[in-house]
């Protein structure tokens, strides 16, 4: 007997996980979003392709071929990852806009700045194999690893709301410790120029605020997960201001951490009014990251006067078209594949053999703990100490990272960061909150937002600081669990 058109349609969706399991490698039944992977997956890669017919001229056919290419695979591997509700989602879709689109508007609009031929295919070329590697890694992740890490130890709801409003009150008095060892008041954060106390961010009782503050991480995805609403758009504020006035903009991030994490992680049935707060609020933030980009070029960093700025047409063509904005970030890699080797040797895992030596002062390492981005922004600018103290800092993106670092061997690395990611993205996908979930939908789309930029060893001390508050609060706060008391992410 013939199947049915409906047995096979069933059968084809159930196919597909197999393609497009959770990253979480849990069961997931079969339901609408199955249906229309085929089409998402298929769409991207044409939508890439197609482009590639518009760049290829008679000039330079070699890079519209790479950047076609670079579209199709990242459009391709953004989706795949979104459906897997993998974090690696940060990495494709930020390398589609910043590899693929911003190169597309400036080739278009014929906006490109000089840069040898040789280089930017050799870098498209970096950023297509290592797009494939780390999906390769994600992949056998899968292949290998289990549906479950260890056993998951849920905790109530009482231990999950007493450490919310821990970390709402230590992040808070984070920030106060910090206006305080300048002798600052919250009223001059929320109106001072922008910069202003840039350089003022010194002293062990500062940097100790400065830790205290990444704690609004958690407060941030907490406060969605079990619907605090005012208190994620409260940290919103608090860090678009300090970003403002302190010239940092990860201060931002920790607020899109919450979010992305809330979104990626967050279950099917969750509200929909949770869902819109987090969706506006991510918007929001990533909107306040260009335009205080922006203000830091401009000669009048007025943080009051941000929405003069954001109804500016300059400011948009300052971001589509300027060098030094974000959305040309792959500028800093073309300077690290003309750099390394020619002029400068490789770092043989400079960023690696910091990371392992985090919990060392850089005072007392030797010389054996030197971020990368001062080797990199001494390799492009000859100024060593200067970046130390004008506390400047150049990245060479994470493409450019594993490429100085590893040298022709940078797909290796790629591998390896795609296991990690798969590693991280399944210990957060348990319904439950535990120790491994909070941390993961609180603080890793943070640092791989930081590590697609370059900058690897700030983010991950970052981690390592939330985790550390994690693990002393699990061990001080022990609580007996009942069975039906099971703390759930929505």
């Amino acid at each position: 007997m013939a199947n049915s058109p409906a047995t096979l349609h069933t059968g084809a969706r159930l196919g597909l996980q197999n393609w497009f399991p959770p990253a979480g490698g849990s069961p997931v039944s079969v339901g609408r979003s199955w249906t229309v992977t085929p089409a998402v997956f298929f769409g991207a890669s044409v939508y890439g392709i197609g482009l590639l017919a518009l760049l290829v001229n008679s000039e330079t056919p070699r890079d519209g071929i790479f950047l076609g290419l670079i579209l199709a695979s990242s459009a391709a591997a953004a989706c795949w990852a979104w459906l897997r509700r993998s974090f690696s989602v940060v990495i494709y879709a930020g390398s589609h806009v910043v590899f693929g689109i911003a190169p597309l508007l400036a080739s278009v609009l014929h906006l490109n700045w000089e840069t040898a031929p040789d280089v930017v295919s050799k870098s498209n070329l970096i950023v297509l194999a290592s797009i494939f590697c780390m999906c390769l890694g994600e992949r056998c992740g899968d292949l290998v690893g289990s549906g479950r890490i260890g056993e998951r130890r849920p905790w109530s709801p009482s231990l999950v709301d007493t450490l919310f409003q821990t970390c709402t009150c230590l992040a808070l008095a984070g920030y106060g410790v910090m206006l305080w060892s300048m002798g600052t008041l919250v009223f001059t954060m929320l109106t001072t120029n922008r910069m202003s106390l840039r350089l003022d961010t010194t002293g062990l009782l500062f940097n100790f605020g400065r830790w205290l503050t990444n704690l609004s991480m958690i407060a941030t995805y907490l406060g969605m997960a079990r619907h605090r609403r005012l208190v994620p758009i409260l940290f919103a504020i608090i860090n678009c201001a300090a970003a403002g006035a302190f010239g940092d903009r990860s201060f931002v991030l920790y607020s899109l951490s919450g979010y992305l994490g809330y979104i990626l992680t967050g279950r099917r049935r969750r509200r929909k009014a949770l869902r819109r707060i987090a969706l506006v609020g991510l918007v929001f933030v990533v909107g306040v990251i260009g335009l205080l980009h922006v203000f830091r070029w401009q000669q009048a960093r007025d943080f009051t006067h941000l929405g003069e700025v954001a109804s500016d047409v300059d400011t948009y063509r300052f971001i589509l078209f300027n060098r030094v904005s974000d959305l040309n970030i792959r500028y800093a890699l073309y300077d690290a594949v003309e750099l390394f080797p020619s002029s400068h040797d490789w770092l043989y895992g400079n960023t690696y053999r910091t990371m392992l030596l985090f919990w060392l002062p850089s005072s007392w390492s030797g010389g054996l703990k030197v971020d990368t981005m001062y080797h990199f922004n001494y390799a492009v600018t000859g100024d060593y100490m200067g970046s130390y103290v004008r506390l400047e800092s150049k990245h060479p993106t994470l493409f450019g990272d594993m490429y100085i670092n590893c040298g022709y061997f940078f797909w290796v690395s790629a591998f390896f960061w795609g296991l990690a990611i798969q590693h991280v993205s399944r210990a957060g996908s348990a319904p439950v909150l535990d120790l491994r979930g909070i941390f993961v939908r609180s603080a890793v789309a943070y640092a791989l937002v930081l590590m697609l930029r370059g900058s690897i060893y700030q983010p991950f001390f970052s981690c390592m600081v939330v985790l550390f508050f994690l693990l002393l609060y699990r061990l001080v706060a022990r609580r007996p669990l009942q069975p039906d008391q099971v703390a759930h992410a929505n």
